[in-house]
């Protein structure tokens, strides 16, 4: 129960009149159906991979870790047909949206999702809040 509930209660357990403590009951049940229904915010995660392969069908890429993160493994999937797509240049420091089709294997990207979904991405496909294409492809790579 939140401070504002349990404030709440005080107030009714206070002297006063019949309707008001009726009132104040009334009150009280909506608050508290208010506190039980509020859902906290989900935890975002970002995770740094390295796309493996695209399905532009079903709009999805599958990923490799990158980095320091271990989210996907050797191989997860991220379904991006939702996510906000973007690219990032490191010349001008801006981002700017891309299309699904601008992802290409071999980028490394930063996946935004929710940690709820962590447990799942090494062996389902997991929602991609975002993709944010940190460096692409190069003709040396």
């Amino acid at each position: 129960m939140n401070k504002k509930c349990k404030r709440f209660v005080i107030k009714i357990m206070q002297g006063g009149d019949k309707m008001r403590k009726i009132s104040y009951a009334a009150g009280l049940g909506i608050c508290l159906l208010l506190c039980a229904c509020s859902q906290q915010k989900p935890i975002r995660l970002l995770a740094d991979a390295e796309i493996v392969s695209t399905d532009s069908q079903n709009q999805t890429i599958t990923v490799r870790d990158a980095g320091e993160t271990t989210v996907f493994g050797e191989h997860g999937t991220a379904d991006c047909s939702k996510a906000a797509l973007s690219a990032y240049n490191s010349d001008s420091g801006k981002t700017q949206e891309i299309g699904f089709e601008d992802l290409q294997v071999g980028d490394y990207v930063v996946i935004g999702l929710y940690e709820n979904e962590k447990a799942q991405a090494q062996t389902e496909t997991v929602h991609a809040e975002s993709v944010k294409r940190m460096r692409q492809k190069s003709a040396q790579d």
